[in-house]
């Protein structure tokens, strides 16, 4: 997907493989937005957490995460990765 938002952000709209892209990337953001609401709904974030700007937050982070593990091989990639429990 990475790949994809680099080699393609300057092809056309129109181009069947940028817009499945697109589509793909789409879906996975209502995703996590589905999967945060459920998490505020639970109390386990709060309740007046912006889900939209949270969710767009979270997509810098793994796209940072990206870069310095895959492109820069910054060694600091792994001890500055949140923790999953």
């Amino acid at each position: 997907m990475a790949g994809g938002f680099f080699e393609l952000d300057d092809a056309p709209e129109s181009d069947p493989v940028r817009q499945r892209l697109v589509t793909m990337e789409l879906e996975f953001r209502q995703l996590l937005i589905g999967m945060t609401n459920d998490a505020v709904e639970r109390g386990e974030l709060k309740t007046d957490l912006d889900v939209p700007r949270f969710v767009w937050e979270m997509c810098g982070l793994y796209l940072n995460h990206h870069v310095s593990h895959r492109f820069i091989h910054d060694p600091r990639d792994q001890a500055c990765a949140p923790r999953v429990r």
